[in-house]
């Protein structure tokens, strides 16, 4: 861990916006930097939230996490999978988290509508009205959080859901 924390601080701390390269040496390097990337964005916000997302995305750990989203045999994994794309707001991982909200375990079809709200791509609003909104109370309330989350620039598109004669919406 202390091999890539020097040169993960470092970059966070310069003006040069260039991000290290962060050779990995042993069979577990990836986990551990992974692991790393996201226990430290989790107290960092701003440029320096930026830059550990960036290096998360370059560093494969977005395309690892979607894979797995969609074809991991544990949900737990699945769901596991989506909350880190959220954390990192890994919009390549979008259209796996959209599939995703299909999936046969509510747990993984919440974490990530959740993650999708963390991205806040609008477009994903309706996808997951779609998966969710007429699942539970419990569901229903998860979608009105994401939808705060998006902010006023969600108004069209609920305007547009609400139009809609479907009771569930």
């Amino acid at each position: 861990e202390t091999y890539f924390l020097g040169p993960i601080v470092q970059h966070l701390m310069s003006d040069d916006p260039t991000p290290p390269v962060l050779k990995r040496r042993r069979l577990l390097d990836g986990a551990i930097l992974e692991r790393l990337l996201l226990a430290m964005s989790a107290n960092v916000s701003g440029r320096d939230l930026e830059r550990l997302q960036y290096l998360f995305q370059t560093e494969g750990f977005a395309f690892e996490e979607a894979a797995r989203l969609n074809s991991s045999r544990r949900w737990w994994l699945r769901a596991k999978a989506a909350q880190r794309l959220g954390q990192m707001r890994a919009a390549s991982g979008k259209y796996a988290l959209v599939e995703a909200l299909n999936d046969k375990e509510i747990e993984v079809r919440l974490m990530a509508a959740w993650a999708l709200g963390q991205i806040g791509d609008l477009e994903t609003l309706r996808p997951i009205f779609d998966s969710l909104a007429g699942f539970s109370k419990i569901a229903a309330l998860r979608v009105a959080n994401i939808v705060v989350g998006f902010g006023a620039a969600a108004t069209p598109v609920l305007l547009q859901l609400l139009a809609t004669s479907e009771p569930v919406v």
